[in-house]
């Protein structure tokens, strides 16, 4: 995601009390492309595989037709909400 609209957002308290806001802007800028890699987020919280957005969609009915025959819709338990 581009960070350059929040970091206005975020930070604006201390680019406006900054000397150099400028400076200060590219210095937080680098920071935080320095971690916004979304391979440093996958392996941070054991994502297995990313896939490229174009293959979401045939990804999602590939999942949807393989767990179909495995939804059944069951009987209520009550008659009407306890």
């Amino acid at each position: 995601m581009p960070i350059e609209g929040g970091l206005e957002a975020a930070y604006r308290a201390e680019l406006e009390a900054a000397e150099d806001p400028v400076a200060l802007r590219r210095e937080i800028e680098a920071r935080l492309n320095a971690v916004r890699s979304p391979f440093r987020t996958a392996e941070r919280f054991l994502v297995e595989e990313i896939i490229a957005p174009r293959d979401t969609r045939s990804l999602l009915c590939e999942f949807a037709n393989l767990a179909a025959p495995v939804r059944s819709t069951a009987p209520a338990r009550f008659g009407f909400r306890p």
